[in-house]
């Protein structure tokens, strides 16, 4: 933890209860709080304690790529290849939800809370997951016509009715009617910047955007 001022370091060994050193998918609840996935649990801070409160999932093996979140106490885990996990921290209880679409469908790059669906970046395009059906759906804005499909959402941009997405190398901004108003390759910006002769094996590894609403990458 770094608080603009001093490091402070939460370990496996110190008093803080971190259950282990090696970190996966780190996200601010709704509350404002850490969150922070492992093999097996989850961990969220407390910071009134200066510790790690640890909640045990019950699924094996979960590999997390993406945390999301609903309310107070519902954690949302996006997982490669073995779909999604609904983690309630005050139950303690987890059920995982597989896409019969199967494939790429199940590895969930992201995850944004639409109110009454959760909108998905997978391996497999967009994808919406009905809150009160429990049911994976494409989004009726972005139907399979709309150009985008196949193809992996990485990271997905709110954008008033519409959706910038980071697909795999390229940002492509998708209006509400599901057509595509922008696109961005980021082989022309690596060619822009003559970017490919100063780096080997150059490839993008984030893209954020800020309040202004303009891209970092």
């Amino acid at each position: 933890k770094f608080d603009g001022y001093t490091f402070y370091q939460y370990t496996q060994d110190s008093s803080k209860l971190l259950i282990e050193d090696a970190v996966f998918p780190m996200a601010i609840d709704s509350d404002g709080g850490l969150c922070v996935v492992f093999n097996d649990r989850i961990a969220v801070y407390d910071r009134n304690r200066d510790k790690f409160r640890s909640f045990p999932i019950p699924s094996k093996n979960f590999k997390q790529l993406a945390l999301g979140f609903t309310g107070e106490t519902i954690t949302w885990v996006g997982s490669i290849e073995q779909g999604l996990l609904r983690f309630d921290r005050e139950k303690k209880t987890s059920t995982t939800f597989l896409n019969p679409a199967g494939g790429g469908a199940n590895t969930i790059y992201d995850i944004v809370d639409e109110g009454k669906t959760l909108l998905l970046g997978t391996a497999d395009g967009l994808w919406q997951f009905d809150l009160s059906e429990n049911k994976f759906y494409r989004p009726a804005n972005v139907p399979e016509s709309s150009g985008i499909y196949p193809g992996g959402v990485k990271k997905i941009f709110p954008h008033r009715d519409d959706y910038w997405l980071w697909m795999d190398s390229q940002l492509i901004h998708v209006g509400s009617n599901g057509q595509t108003i922008n696109r961005l390759d980021f082989g022309e910006v690596h060619e822009r910047f003559d970017l490919d002769k100063k780096f080997n094996n150059l490839h993008v590894v984030s893209v954020v955007q800020d309040k202004g609403g303009d891209f970092w990458i």
